[in-house]
Order: structure tokens, then sequence, then C-alpha cells
């Protein structure tokens, strides 16, 4: 999956620009936790990932787990 700047390899996108909302951001990442394991992610730019790795190691999508 392409996730933009939702996920990127141990991080997430950014929330505090005007007209950004944590609500909706966070909303997302419990969606993306749904995906499976092994479905490689490609973020808007760094490293590819995958959604195992980014729910073991991401601190941002662990406290959401």
């Amino acid at each position: 999956m392409f996730s933009g700047d939702l996920v990127f390899r141990g991080a997430i996108g950014r929330y505090d620009f005007p007209n950004s909302s944590a609500h909706d951001m966070f909303a997302s990442l419990r969606r993306f936790l749904t995906l499976p394991d092994d479905l490689d992610v490609r973020p808007g730019h760094g490293e590819a990932t995958t959604v195992g790795l980014e729910r073991a190691v991401n601190p941002f999508l662990r406290q959401l787990a």
C-alpha cells in the first residue's frame, strides 16, 4: 500500500498543521492496524516497511495496538 504521510518507518505523519485533525489521524492509524502484517507499506518518503514491522516497533502505533 502507499501510505503517503500517514505512516513512515518508525514514525507517523504530523497532525499539528492548520486544518489537520489528531482525531482523524488516529482513526486512520487504527484502521491501518487492521491490515495484514505482511502487507508492504510504501511511505511518501523514506524506507519501505510492513504493517507487522510497524505494529511491533513503531512507538506511536504500539500505544494504539
